[in-house]
């Protein structure tokens, strides 16, 4: 099985170093986290391949267990809103970010679905369609009267053709 554990090298603290000047920058501008996504896209950008490096270890243990001068903050109901922020400074994400009812729901798709919000889930053409054709049905006659969309369109969308 291999290790859970980046080893510690000139790679690793390149990569540190890197993470922590991006940090800094991103807090200084914008005075919220560096979310570790863009991390992970800037390092190979950069044309750093730490994947490799790290192997199985994520970007937000890595740096939660080596790094000393940024901290990792995590979004206390989105899983992957995860970034760094410079090690002297605290953030909290803003109330209206936070979905009131997520952690007694369970599943953030639970509470937007009962939100009645867009699900950003992938869909196949069927359900875009379906989606679609929803949506129009809520729009007043007079816009109704004015969509002329060929039924052989719609119908390919759906077969997925």
């Amino acid at each position: 099985m291999p290790s859970r554990t980046a080893p510690p090298d000139a790679a690793s603290d390149t990569i540190i170093k890197f993470a922590v000047d991006r940090t800094q920058a991103h807090w200084e501008v914008a005075r919220q986290p560096y979310l570790i996504s863009s991390l992970g896209t800037d390092l190979k950008s950069a044309g750093f391949d730490y994947r490799s490096l790290l192997g199985e270890v994520t970007l937000g243990s890595f740096f939660s267990s080596r790094a000393t001068d940024v901290k990792v903050v995590r979004h206390p109901t989105l899983k992957a809103k995860v970034g760094l922020i410079p090690a002297t400074e605290n953030y909290e994400y803003p109330a209206e970010d936070i979905l009131p009812g997520a952690d007694q729901v369970g599943s953030l798709r639970a509470v937007e679905r009962s939100a009645h919000t867009i699900d950003r889930r992938p869909r196949n053409a069927r359900h875009v369609v379906m989606n679609f054709l929803e949506a129009l049905g809520s729009l007043p006659e007079d816009d109704l009267q004015r969509v002329n969309i060929p039924v052989s369109v719609l119908a390919k969308l759906v077969a997925g053709r």
